[in-house]
């Protein structure tokens, strides 16, 4: 139920609200200040203790996922798609026990790696959703 609720909640606050707000600025700025913030509020794991690197691949992880979700949302004009990867992802990440060992981290390395490709291939052709409202 928390993945769930954590990517319902999450999803209609930026890819919902604060994409809504900041869109009328274009969308290229949209995606990426949604991306911004929901990567920089992401860095919350510090005090739970977590260690700088590890916060810092989280940091990446949700800046590049809040792009593909925001361009996904754009393009889709629907936040469903988004709300399912987002629960899924944590549905797995909850499922593993949230894990920090080597292996775990070098699997959020590679799918950095794959949403920065992603994110890139979505990001040509982007301006055309420009005045198309989500």
């Amino acid at each position: 139920m928390l993945a769930i609720a954590v990517g319902v909640n999450e999803e209609v606050w930026f890819r919902g609200i604060a994409l809504a707000v900041l869109r009328p600025h274009g969308v290229r700025v949209a995606i990426a200040g949604t991306s911004v913030l929901f990567g920089i509020l992401h860095l919350a794991n510090l005090l739970a203790g977590e260690s700088m690197a590890v916060a810092g691949l989280q940091l990446a992880f949700a800046l590049l996922f809040g792009v593909v979700a925001a361009q996904l949302v754009v393009r889709t004009g629907s936040l469903w798609p988004a709300i399912a990867w987002h629960t899924a992802w944590d549905l797995l990440n909850f499922a593993g026990g949230n894990s920090t060992s080597p292996l775990a981290l070098s699997g959020i390395g590679v799918c950095c790696v794959l949403l920065l490709v992603y994110a890139l291939v979505l990001w040509r052709g982007i301006d055309r959703f420009e005045g198309a409202v989500a």
